[in-house]
């Protein structure tokens, strides 16, 4: 070292390194300091691992928990579709098979090696250009719908060779031709073979090859689709036994040479017309394209026509055409809903054979604006149809307000009638039934003129023997208490229940009443339903009212064949019904129980109704 060199630059020397020495000592605590938590954390993990080991959901075996993942996602279908404007794809992240791959590995691992899970896809896609579709090389939504069929093709491949429950939109105001490579037309023809259910919405038919194999397709709904154009489209689906047929117009029937689907081998068959702004409808068109199906599908056992009519749009006019018979051999349910009177005014079921017939509903729209005689002339067809029907046990027949139009929804009970009834819901609500009643205009919930329905179960209603005279009573009494030629908006029904003791206790048997008097009640429309059985005795009158029905004013007319026969009498005669209806026991030895319920918002007077009953 040398010894001539300043002092103070030694001593600076040290400094430097003793403070080096003190960095790295700091250093070396404090990576001691981060081993350590290093190492706690690792135990924790380890901890983790070894309770995820023991863990209850991770010990169930893979067997069992599949079948657990499969009940749970029963029925359950996943929906995704693709923004109108952002075109982004929006998958619904509710879906139980969604949550369940986000719970463990072990569970992402199990949900998506089950094609179960995968196999009941909505689709729901918008068109590269409402008004220029392009290739997609020229098309600047090329990406995005790329990535939007990607993501279906996902589902798909998650699916593998499960029979496939399909739903498939595209967006109405879709142009064609469009992009076939991006077009969920081609997945649906590459998968066509494992489809059990198919549902298509605006899909162009001219995108399927000219012979479509679907082996195991069992249901077909088909709503305002594209007819192919260019060449005829064969469905060869020797399992299909239901088609649902869904439009907004009436002139919309397959004119279908260039769709052919095996018609003869259906055994149910639902027309869905939802009505349209459109140009006037043509009964003789709708006439011929409608008999063209209907005469080809002769196995059918099932037959649902519901037709829709636009707002503010009028009824067909009246028709005295005659149609060639239908020969429908094996039909046994007949269901017909009508807001536009097509079937009733043009008297469509006289152009009906249907010997086996057991199940007869038919609800028609009261418009207001056709004289009664006009009516009771398309009644007699009705009752002509019901006499070639010896097999009929239950009828159904409802004259009803059009804006409130909404069929008997079907559930798991085995219930042979159900009766239409108004109970306030909350909008939720209502959003859900009319996804199930899928004819019903959805933009109607938010009318302040309109009010939410929903359905109420009523009792068995059956019928062997028709009588034409007290059909046609019914129907008159029916149409003198609740039809006027006000606006539908304007009218008011007759106390017809007036009379009925509003000081005074009937006592009949066991039952004690006490009927309030309803005076002319505020309706907006006739909603007056109408429903006939047999006794099983020998009748007499009695009068109840159900506490479930107050709300509303349903008036309900039923035969206690242990009633007293003078009380049966002048209670009759007192009654501002049908005229034959006080009869003796004698003089009707088959009668019908009347039920008349007025629906609407009902406006009471201030006494409070009270039903007592007491039941032996």
């Amino acid at each position: 070292m040398d010894q001539s060199s300043d002092p103070g630059e030694r001593i600076a020397v040290r400094r430097a390194i003793q403070e080096r020495e003190d960095l790295v000592f700091k250093l070396e605590g404090e990576i001691q300091e981060r081993e350590a938590i290093i190492e706690r954390l690792e135990r924790e993990i380890a901890g983790l691992h070894e309770r995820l080991r023991v863990c209850f959901i991770e010990m169930v075996p893979v067997e069992l928990l599949s079948r657990i993942f499969v009940f749970t996602c029963e029925g359950e279908t996943i929906a995704f579709s693709q923004g109108p404007e952002s075109h982004d794809s929006h998958l619904s992240t509710d879906a139980t098979a969604i949550i369940l791959t986000q719970v463990s590995k072990l569970w992402r691992t199990v949900a998506m090696n089950l094609p179960a899970l995968w196999s009941r896809l909505d689709v729901y896609m918008v068109p590269c250009s409402p008004f220029n579709p392009c290739d997609d090389s020229a098309c600047p939504m090329a990406a995005s719908q790329s990535r939007f069929i990607q993501l279906f093709k996902t589902f798909l491949d998650r699916s593998k060779d499960f029979p496939l429950d399909l739903t498939l939109h595209n967006d109405h105001n879709r142009k064609y031709p469009g992009c076939y490579s991006n077009s969920s037309e081609r997945l649906l023809a590459e998968n066509a073979n494992r489809l059990t259910k198919l549902e298509m919405c605006w899909v162009d038919l001219e995108f399927l090859e000219p012979s479509v194999e679907c082996p195991v397709l069992e249901q077909l709904t088909l709503s305002n689709f594209h007819f192919p154009r260019t060449k005829v489209v064969t469905l060869n689906a020797p399992k299909l036994t239901k088609v649902v047929y869904s439009d907004w117009l009436l002139n919309g029937i397959p004119s279908c040479p260039n769709f052919q689907l095996p018609w003869i081998q259906l055994t149910e068959l639902f027309f869905v017309f939802r009505g349209s702004g459109g140009t006037e409808w043509e009964p003789e068109e709708y006439n011929e394209q409608f008999f063209y199906v209907l005469r080809q599908s002769t196995n059918i056992t099932t037959l649902r026509i519901s037709i829709g009519l636009a707002w503010g749009r009028n009824p067909l006019p009246w028709s005295s055409a005659s149609y060639s018979q239908i020969q429908l051999p094996r039909l046994r349910k007949l269901e017909i809903q009508d807001q536009s009177q097509v079937f009733f005014s043009q008297r469509y079921l006289a152009a009906f054979n249907t010997p086996s017939l057991q199940t007869f509903d038919f609800l028609i729209a009261d418009v207001g604006k056709i004289a009664s005689t006009e009516i009771m002339a398309s009644y007699m067809v009705i009752l002509t149809f019901l006499q070639r029907c010896p097999r009929l046990q239950t009828l159904r027949l409802g004259v009803c307000d059009r804006s409130f139009f909404i069929p008997a929804e079907r559930n798991t009970r085995h219930d042979d009638c159900k009766i239409f009834m108004m109970r306030d819901k909350e909008p939720t609500d209502f959003a859900r039934v009319l996804q199930a009643v899928f004819f019903i205009d959805p933009a109607r919930q938010n009318n302040p003129d309109s009010q939410l329905g929903w359905y109420l179960d009523e009792q068995v209603v059956t019928a062997s023997e028709w009588p034409q005279n007290y059909v046609e009573d019914i129907f008159d009494w029916v149409l003198d208490n609740t039809t006027t030629v006000m606006p539908y908006h304007k009218r008011t029904r007759p106390a017809f229940i007036r009379k009925l003791l509003t000081d005074q206790h009937l006592t009949i048997v066991q039952h004690c009443l006490e009927i309030l008097q309803v005076g002319h009640d505020v309706i907006p429309g006739e909603r007056a339903l109408l429903v006939c059985t047999p006794p099983p005795r020998l009748p007499s009158w009695s009068i109840c009212d159900q506490a479930e029905a107050a709300p509303l004013g349903l008036g309900r007319h039923s035969l206690d064949p242990d009633a007293d026969d003078v009380n049966h009498r002048g209670l009759a005669n007192d009654w501002e019904g049908p005229s034959n209806f006080h009869t003796t026991n004698d003089a009707c030895p088959k009668f019908f129980t009347v039920q008349v319920l007025l629906l609407g918002p009902i406006q009471w007077s201030k006494t409070k109704q009270r039903v007592a009953r007491n039941m032996s």
